[in-house]
């Protein structure tokens, strides 16, 4: 390795552990918050005090919880279980997890898949994780009660697609949203969601494409082999 790369990957090191110590020392400070209001609420006998404080600190047990399990995914090699899926419905069972979520927030999903795929070769658990992360992105970045998502699967040649457009406000800087613990939902996200579904992608020797326009949405394309190669 010549100087320049080492110095480069030196370099990525540090931005990612910078990050991601920001985005610990952000739950730990809301955990310690926490603490506070539930230790005040015992001290003055005061219930509902304490139970507000519970939920603070068990919201962000929750994020370290997945802070900690993305880390693992993100950092671990393991090898990919390919069998033949059912691209279509992997697609409708996981975006019908989120349908709940985004209806509480008034917001729309509408997914239309290619009838013409048959079945492609796929880690369903894995590929699952990248429909949820790209889905969950989109329906956080639209806006109330006017957001749109667009989930869809297309048969392209000897490929297929899957795509998540949605009409938010676009994105502003394109290569760090794979940076690892780059992330721009406060509270929210660990910043490896899509770190995680790139790397799942071209485990599955496909690729992730963005296209983005500010203040028109931005749209996710997966591009993967239709068959076993």
């Amino acid at each position: 390795m010549d100087d320049e790369n080492r110095q480069q990957r030196i370099s990525q090191a540090a931005q990612t552990a910078l990050n991601l110590s920001h985005g610990v020392k952000n739950v730990l400070q809301a955990v310690k918050g926490g603490i506070e209001v539930v230790d005040k609420g015992l001290e003055i006998n005061d219930i509902q005090r304490a139970r507000r404080g519970w939920k603070i600190l068990r919201k962000n047990l929750n994020q370290i919880e997945k802070l900690v399990l993305d880390m693992l995914q993100f950092s671990r090699e393991s090898e990919l279980n390919i069998t033949d899926c059912d691209l279509n419905d992997l697609v409708e069972s996981a975006v019908g997890t989120l349908r709940p979520g985004a209806d509480d927030m008034e917001k729309h999903i509408f997914v239309t898949t290619d009838k013409e795929i048959e079945t492609v070769p796929l880690d369903a658990d894995k590929f699952s994780d990248v429909i949820l992360n790209l889905t969950l992105n989109a329906i956080y970045a639209v806006s109330t009660h006017t957001g749109v998502v667009n989930v869809s699967t297309e048969a392209k040649g000897d490929t297929v697609i899957f795509r998540v457009s949605d009409n938010g406000p676009g994105i502003e800087d394109i290569q760090a949203i794979f940076e690892p613990f780059h992330t721009t939902k406060a509270n929210v996200g660990t910043g490896l969601g899509l770190p995680i579904a790139k790397k799942i992608v071209a485990g599955h020797h496909g690729k992730i494409e963005v296209q983005t326009q500010p203040g028109k949405g931005a749209t996710f394309t997966v591009t993967l082999p239709a068959k076993r190669s």
